[in-house]
């Protein structure tokens, strides 16, 4: 007898394969042949449709349907706190008359591109037109699926980038800042190593960035100052304010330099204690120049020390106007003042004396 399969409905609604042999029966485990009824699939897909909804509804990001002239088809209704216009005034715009008029030539190239390539997905970034006027960053992806019938639409997913992007700019600014000044500006970590290190810094120590940076600041610290590091950074770490102070460095070629520098702590957002930054400006100049004028206040000083010695009061013979010095000596007047000030005299006779001279001389001629 040869064995056969037949089917048997079980108490589950489901159906059961029955094979017979010759002597034994046996059946196979529950196989559902029957599709479930149509009201379960349509609870199921209205199940799936409110779950979607609620997801769009309370995703962050704008969701958009453009067709291919760009205008507004559908949008999310976070279209709303992200750009300021109510579902009803945004849909039938043309996304590019939002466009910011700097990106649109740009904008426009993209959408073209992605139109000639059906399928395609292409990252995008621009500023676009909030309902105040004001201008907002936003990034996204769109992706053409203009040949889905169940969609025929490009579909635009964007976020608002605006803080990020003014974040990234003032960095920029800032690096461009700290790139083009004259000054020193050196960055470390809480152990000393350099981790940044601007233009400023090359022209002082003549190091280029790519020889110093992930070596330790030790190497433009003279040998007698390498504790002076250590201090500032264990004062860094305790969170203690260090005041602007003068210092000695070493330059790539040995030559020793003056300096003034300001350490100041780096933080990360979040708080966290990260390292230091150092500015530092070249004094040795300004100090040659300090040491020049107090060595000439001395010689000023001392100068009208001399001078102050004559006004005081002077013994002075009403004869022979000879002159006492402190030893008690009598000296000519002229040799008085040649010794206690930087005079130097001239010998001659004035008119007054030639004429007493000549008068004298001419009484003692008649004498004769």
């Amino acid at each position: 007898m040869k064995s056969r399969r037949q089917l048997t409905r079980d108490g589950a609604g489901g159906n059961r394969g029955i094979t017979i042999e010759p002597g034994v029966v046996t059946t196979t485990p529950h196989i559902n042949l029957v599709p479930p009824p149509q009201k379960d699939i349509q609870k199921s897909v209205l199940k799936d449709d409110r779950r979607i909804r609620s997801l769009i509804k309370n995703i962050s990001d704008v969701i958009a349907l453009v067709d291919k002239r760009a205008r507004v088809r559908y949008c999310s209704p976070s279209v709303t706190s992200v750009l300021g216009y109510s579902e009803e005034a945004f849909i039938g715009l043309s996304v590019h008359t939002l466009v910011h008029p700097d990106d649109l030539e740009a904008a426009r190239k993209i959408f073209a591109d992605l139109l000639s390539n059906p399928g395609s997905t292409t990252m995008t970034e621009h500023r676009i037109r909030h309902a105040d006027g004001s201008w907002r960053w936003m990034e996204g992806v769109a992706t053409n699926l203009l040949h889905d019938p169940d969609v025929h639409a490009v579909v635009l997913n964007y976020r608002d980038t605006t803080d990020r992007k003014n974040a990234e700019m003032e960095r920029l600014r800032l690096a461009a800042i700290v790139q083009s000044t004259e000054d020193a500006i050196i960055g470390k970590t809480l152990d000393g190593t350099i981790i940044s290190w601007n233009k400023g810094a090359e022209h002082l120590y003549g190091y280029p960035a790519e020889e110093v940076i992930g070596r330790s600041i030790s190497i433009l610290i003279p040998d007698d100052r390498q504790q002076e590091v250590v201090e500032i950074l264990k004062s860094i770490k305790n969170g203690e304010n260090v005041e602007p102070y003068e210092s000695i460095r070493r330059t790539k070629k040995g030559k020793k330099i003056v300096i003034s520098v300001r350490v100041s702590p780096v933080y990360l957002p979040s708080g966290e204690l990260i390292g230091a930054s150092a500015i530092a400006r070249d004094i040795t100049a300004h100090k040659r120049a300090e040491k020049e004028r107090e060595l000439l206040v001395t010689e000023l000083r001392h100068a009208l020390a001399e001078l102050m010695t004559l006004r005081g009061m002077l013994p002075i013979c009403a004869w022979c106007k000879k002159v006492r010095d402190d030893e008690g000596y009598w000296n000519q007047i002229d040799s008085y003042l040649e010794s206690h000030s930087q005079m130097q005299f001239t010998h001659g006779i004035c008119p007054e004396c030639i004429a007493k001279y000549h008068q004298h001389t001419s009484i003692r001629a008649r004498g004769k």
